[in-house]
């Protein structure tokens, strides 16, 4: 049972879970077609990939199930993303990858450092 004060956050969390899931993937399918993929292409590449990422989170939860450069402390390749994506991608990819960082356990404070560089530079 959710009291009744908190639905409201339970809801939200469920928008984000969901909804906001199937936003992220519309932007990573226009990101994928701006590189030549056709857009049902680049849809069904995805799919397996957020199905894996689902998969690894309900195995073994995070932050273990965290992957990719942030986590890895990659700021070359951070940078490089963010100096490629346009407009709302790379404002989420920002956003999203500070949240990343901020549950990430396993970086030096150097490489955590470069990488708060990579996410504030533009």
């Amino acid at each position: 049972r959710i009291p009744k004060g908190s639905r409201v956050l339970y809801h939200a969390a469920a928008v984000m879970t969901a909804n906001l899931t199937m936003a992220l993937a519309d932007l990573a399918e226009e990101t994928w077609t701006r590189s030549g993929a056709p857009r049902g292409a680049a849809l069904r590449a995805l799919v397996p990939l957020m199905r894996g990422a689902v998969d690894n989170l309900e195995r073994v939860g995070l932050p273990r199930a965290l992957t990719g450069p942030v986590v890895r402390g990659d700021a070359a390749v951070v940078t490089r993303q963010l100096r490629a994506l346009k407009g709302d991608a790379r404002k989420i990819y920002r956003l999203l990858s500070a949240r990343l960082l901020e549950s990430s356990t396993g970086l030096t404070k150097p490489s955590r450092t470069a990488m708060k560089k990579a996410l504030g530079a533009r």
